[in-house]
């Protein structure tokens, strides 16, 4: 035993002065002390220095004390240790616990004795590792990820530094450059001047790399811990959302991460299968960026039954991981687990009635099945789509007030927006009527659509607009030809800010050629037929076509596919 490098680390209760200056152990507490003891009983005497620190919950923040031990008494039946206090040190007694329950891989400090015997050198060193954690923590709950940058820097080059092989620390750095790489946006709005705006995208890109780097390098040192994994995934899903932003970055390619986002949460997956952010994340990110976002940016009219197709596939790899989540929560039987997760649950009824309708449009016309199997087959996808949004209402209804009926619940604004609910539960009885015919589905229609209509976004989405519920109110009116009610729904807003969005001007545009109002449809269309959508381009000028020749054309896949399109609008995360 080489003495000089060993230390006491002693825990107590008392404060103030030490009447006797002195610690005593025996029965039961001397015999915790010798199960843990690492040196030889009979060399204690030969310790000369202690760490005191203090154990009770209401103590963490008071600093540890250094001790000199004048005496050990190391009898058959007690242990007696005799001590002066030489100063005050700069780590609070909560710190000198995370070292001791590190060293001894335990959860609580409730399982160690009150003495304990340790190398200094290897107790400073995990010591002061522990303070750079402990900072850390304390500049997390502070939202502070600049200084945790700076503190990351008196490290570089980080290869050359012990913590380069901590995958712990590595982690808890990347959280904090994850932060700074956040650009979620309008920069053009945020930065009118290019030379400013591309200074803003260079400084997050190098937070971004750097966060990738560092946690590429954590499943490198631990490749069998799965939250690595998820957290690298979820560097390319913020970098896919950026990507997407309205007037947002543009300095990277969304597909590739997506695609490595996905790599990285199936990654995450193998190790384990019941994540249910990782599911959530990964299909969003099929349905959304590699169904939707890819379909219409990369459409080809020469094309269109493989883009079908792969739209298709994308839709029901989302479909997959959606109601793998619900089968996990409804696995769940811990109470305080169940409401943890409710919030994505209820996201995903949302999404399953989402995509199933999606599926449905898809399936209608792109089957080669007979008509009236392909007509079953898409009610049953419709139905389904109905089923899922009711259950979305029903579980995120709030509210003390005890109702029966969905339409009493579907305007709460909780975890969806009312708005949302409302107008996903009309679209789909609309596509009811339109594959049935049947009045009760479009009367249905009508009364959610009023609903979506009258009911108020939440506080923090004060600002949008309603636009998508009025044009699928244009368009339920325009298919029962009451072609007045669907200009009026459209035209005011028009008339007042000489613009709509391109899919609510055809849809206008559609209503006044009906209504033999050809010449103030002309109007509207030569304003947007040079729509950069190729999609939303040949409906205007088939439209157009129409018009001119007085020959009604035939409905297409195209126009049809507009319809998927335009329901992008009340997308959620």
């Amino acid at each position: 035993m080489e003495d000089q490098n060993d230390i006491f680390i002693i825990s107590t209760s008392l404060e103030g002065n030490f009447k006797y200056n002195s610690f005593y152990w025996s029965g039961k507490y001397l015999s915790d002390i010798l199960d843990y003891l690492e040196v030889e009983y009979n060399l204690l005497p030969l310790i000369k220095t202690a760490i005191l620190y203090f154990g009770k919950t209401e103590q963490k923040l008071k600093n540890a004390l250094q001790l000199k031990i004048t005496s050990v008494e190391a009898k058959p039946n007690y242990l007696k240790i005799y001590f002066e206090i030489e100063k005050t040190l700069e780590y609070p007694s909560f710190l000198i616990k995370d070292v001791l329950k590190r060293y001894m891989h335990v959860k609580s400090i409730l399982e160690l004795p009150y003495l304990f015997v340790i190398d200094e050198y290897i107790f400073y060193d995990i010591l002061n590792d522990q303070k750079i954690r402990s900072t850390i923590k304390i500049l997390q709950e502070k939202n502070n990820w600049h200084e945790i940058y700076r503190l990351f820097q008196t490290f570089e080059p980080i290869e050359n530094n012990k913590i380069w092989n901590d995958a712990d620390l590595l982690a808890s750095f990347s959280f904090a450059t994850a932060k700074l790489s956040e650009c979620t946006e309008n920069l053009k709005k945020k930065f009118p001047d290019k030379s400013q705006r591309k200074t803003y995208i260079e400084e997050k890109r190098k937070f971004r790399n750097l966060t990738i780097k560092l946690r590429q390098r954590a499943i490198e040192l631990s490749p069998k811990n799965y939250s690595y994994y998820s957290n690298l995934a979820y560097t390319y899903y913020q970098s896919v959302n950026e990507l997407a932003t309205p007037g947002g970055r543009r300095d990277g390619n969304i597909y590739e991460d997506a695609l490595l986002a996905i790599q990285y949460i199936n990654k995450a997956l193998e190790l384990n299968p019941n994540r249910i952010n990782d599911l959530y994340r990964k299909a969003l990110l099929y349905s959304d960026i590699l169904g939707t976002h890819k379909f219409f940016q990369q459409f080809e009219n020469e094309k269109i039954e493989e883009k079908f197709s792969e739209y298709n596939n994308t839709l029901k790899e989302s479909l997959n991981s959606l109601l793998k989540i619900e089968q996990i929560y409804n696995s769940i039987t811990n109470t305080e687990e169940k409401q943890k997760n409710k919030k994505i649950y209820i996201k995903t009824l949302y999404h399953l009635a989402q995509k199933y309708l999606k599926l449905s449009k898809i399936n209608f016309n792109t089957n080669n099945k007979t008509k009236e199997e392909n007509r079953t087959e898409t009610i049953t996808k419709i139905l389904l789509a109905d089923k899922y949004i009711d259950k979305c209402i029903i579980n995120d209804y709030n509210k003390k007030k005890i109702e029966t009926e969905t339409i009493e619940m579907a305007n709460t604004n909780n975890y969806i927006s009312g708005v949302f609910k409302t107008y996903l539960k009309a679209v789909i009885q609309h596509q009811l009527f339109q594959i049935t015919k049947e009045k009760k589905y479009e009367t249905n229609a009508r009364k959610y659509y009023q609903l979506s209509i009258e009911t108020n976004f939440p506080k923090e989405m004060k600002n949008q607009n309603k636009i998508f519920i009025l044009e699928k109110i244009a368009a339920l009116n325009i298919e029962t030809e009451k072609y007045n009610a669907a200009i009026n729904a459209l035209l005011p807003i028009y008339t007042k800010y000489q613009n709509l969005p391109a899919y609510a001007a055809y849809t206008l545009s559609l209503a006044l050629t009906k209504n033999n109002q050809q010449e103030k449809a002309l109007e509207i269309i030569k304003k947007y037929e040079k729509q950069t959508n190729n999609i939303i381009q040949y409906k205007f000028e088939k439209l157009k076509e129409e018009i001119i020749t007085g020959n009604e054309t035939t409905k297409t896949k195209l126009e049809i596919i507009e319809q998927l399109y335009c329901n992008t609008e009340e997308n959620i995360e």
